[in-house]
Parts: structure tokens; sequence; C-alpha cells
């Protein structure tokens, strides 16, 4: 007779499913920035680079395809394959005496046996799980959306009713964001020409070999935009470079300066707008105060009742909490690649706890932010129902009463 299982017996093995589902994608983060660090061993540049682009999507799609098809659809087998697996290890180094019992008829007892999959099944769910791969990794992270948003600012200065900004980030330009792949994007977003460009953070995933190629290719932003292209920092530009000693020279010399906790005043036709901008939040190099107080004020509380319309850039959304208070402001930020991997209801459950605002337009009072769902991936190079984005932004002019 087959024992039925309790209420928190079926719990428990919920609980050590998630538990492998969360080790399975960290696993697979590891295997994926492994991966990524084989092409700048053999000094891969441009199309050789490319190749090895392809070839690493492919090999991790691979990868993620096995280990979801068995932890999503059998997450039972996956169970026992793995706990069979440690249990003969641990036997083979520590091999332990077993006590002698007496034999136990099989007629009376469940073995937990279960029955093979069917061959329809097998290939149903596999083709499943290939398409939604394929569609990931190749299709959906190489498909570009263009948003295009009107945002309304108090008391704008005409010379600037009608301005446009394009925003891109998290460009986390590696072996799977190759040079040669952001280059069509920067070729997209110079075509529609807009009156500034600006970078939100994140130009390389790791390490320093991307630094020159991604200075390189995005400072071709500067050909599309009359204005010029600015920057901020990313968490991942500091982890790369812990004082952006190296990246910050590299992108200016390509005429992307980036706005480091000061203010940089943007001036059309005798008016002026201001474009504020801080360091990284995440990795605590943000100074709000130092920020708003270039301004020309002396306390943070004078700066934040300043009514001229003022454009932030920060890379992380959750500096809003810094900020909101700030009259007359839009924040534009990056950071959370719009949940990446986009599950209608459970990513909300997933990330709203760590980042409360995610993805698109938000609005607390006069304060308004905007959050792009950025371009490049972190961790396993997919993407789904979270396309790569280029934010086109015309500002209008919105008058209230004095």
């Amino acid at each position: 007779m087959d024992k039925k299982l309790t209420l928190w017996q079926h719990l428990l093995h919920f609980c050590l499913w998630v538990v492998c589902l969360g080790v399975g994608y960290f696993v697979l983060v590891g295997i994926t920035y492994g991966l990524g660090g084989i092409p700048e061993l053999f000094g891969a540049t441009g199309e050789s680079l490319q190749w090895w682009s392809w070839g690493l999507r492919l090999c991790i799609a691979l990868i993620f395809g096995f280990a979801t098809f068995w932890l999503l659809f059998h997450p039972i087998r996956a169970r026992r394959a793995v706990g069979a697996f440690v249990k003969t290890l641990y036997s083979r180094f520590i091999p332990i005496k077993k006590a002698e019992t007496p034999p136990v008829s099989t007629s009376t007892v469940n073995t937990g046996e279960i029955k093979p999959i069917s061959r329809r099944r097998f290939l149903t769910e596999s083709s499943a799980l290939t398409a939604f791969t394929g569609y990931s990794f190749f299709a959906e992270a190489n498909a570009w959306t263009v948003n295009r948003v009107e945002l309304k600012l108090r008391d704008l200065p005409s010379a600037f009713e009608g301005f446009t900004i394009a925003q891109i980030t998290d460009i986390h330009i590696d072996s799977y964001s190759t040079p040669v792949d952001v280059s069509r994007f920067v070729d997209r977003v110079n075509s529609f020409k807009p009156d500034l460009t600006v970078v939100t953070g994140d130009f390389i995933s790791r390490g320093t070999y991307y630094f020159d190629m991604a200075a390189e290719t995005l400072g071709k932003l500067q050909e599309g935009s009359r204005m010029g292209v600015y920057g901020v920092s990313g968490n991942h530009d500091f982890w790369s470079d812990s004082d952006l000693g190296r990246i910050e020279p590299a992108l200016k010399k390509n005429g992307i300066p980036l706005i480091r906790n000061s203010a940089t005043e943007l001036r059309l036709n005798g008016d002026s707008l201001w474009l504020l901008g801080t360091d990284d939040s995440t990795t605590h190099n943000a100074d709000w105060g130092k920020t708003i107080k270039s301004l020309g004020y002396q306390t943070v509380q004078e700066a934040q009742k300043d009514v001229r319309p003022k454009i932030l850039l920060s890379h992380n959304p959750n500096f809003i909490e810094q900020a909101k208070d700030t009259n007359n402001c839009l924040m534009l930020s990056g950071h959370t690649h719009g949940g990446q991997v986009y599950l209608p209801g459970v990513m909300d459950l997933v990330m709203q706890p760590i980042f409360p605002r995610y993805r698109g337009l938000y609005n607390i009072g006069e304060f308004q932010l905007y959050i792009n769902n950025g371009y490049g991936t972190v961790g396993p190079p997919l993407r789904f129902l979270t396309r790569p984005e280029i934010t086109l932004i015309r500002l209008t002019r919105e008058s209230y009463p004095k």
C-alpha cells in the first residue's frame, strides 16, 4: 500500500524544490561567468569574439534547458538523482559498514519506483523547453523595443519644449553582449537623432578586458546626439574598477563624460536645464547631499525646494528614497533589467520586496521616475517578456498658477 504524504511532508518537499531551484540558478550564474571569461584568455575581439558569443550562448542554453527540464517538470526524479549521486560520492570516500538486517518482503513495501517517462511526454516537454530557451537566449535578447514617453516638467524653459532624450542603460559589454552587437544597438539609437543621449550605468559586466571596447563602441553615440552624451556609473562598473580610474578616462576620451555626484547645466538658446548625476548607490558611492547642493545651495533642504526643472541620472532606482522630496525632478534609472525574465505575477512577488519600483514610469507627487529595461544581461544571457529597451523621452512644459 502506498504511503500518503502528510501536509508537512508536502511542504518540506516544496521547500527542497525551491532550494534546488535557487542553488541551480547560482550554479548556472557561476557557469555563465566562468564560460564568459574564456574568450578573454584567447584575446578574442571583433568577429572572433562574435563567434565565441554565439557558441557560449548555445552551450549555456543547453545546460539551462537540461537543468530546467528536470527541476521544473520532474522535481522528484531530479531530487532522487542528486541524492543518489551525493550518496555514492559519500560512500566512496567514507565507507560505512552496514548492519545486517533480515530480508524484507518487497510485496509489502512501497519501493517508491517511478514509472518511466513516455516518449510522447518527453518529446512534448523537451520541445516546449527548447522553444522557450531558444526564444529567450537568441530571439528576445536580441530584439530591441523603443518606448516613447512624453513627460511634463513644471515651467520647462521654452527652448527645451519638445526636447528629446534617448536613455539606454545596463549595456554590460562582455562575451555575450559583444561590441559588434552593441554597435548595431548604438546605430539604432543614433537613427532617432535625439537632442541628448544618456547612459545610466553598467557599461561592462566584469573585469577590465572590455573597458576600451565599451568606450569606443558607445562613443559613437555622440554622432547622433545634438547636445552630446552623458553617463553615470553602475555597480558593475565599480566592481570592475573600484575607483573608476580606468573606465572614466576611457569614456571621457570617447565623448562620454561621467556625472559623478554633481550637476551639469545644459544651455540652449539662452535657456538652461539642470542635469544631475550620482555615482552608484548599490556600492555606496552615491552622495545625494553633494549632488543636490551643487545647484548652488548650502543645505540639502534648501536645494530640494529649488523649483527649476531638473533631470537626475542614478543607476539604482531605489535611490529615489533619498531624492523623492526634490521639487520638479525627473529621475532616470536602470539596474533591474525590468526583471530580465518577466513572469507576470510571479516576478512581482520576487522583485518588489527588493525593488518596489523596477520597470516603467512611477510618480510621487512632482517627482517622476522612469526605469529602463536595459540592454545586456547578468547571469544567463536570456530575456523573457523584457526586451532590450531604448527609451525616447519628449519633454513638455506644464505651467502651474502662481
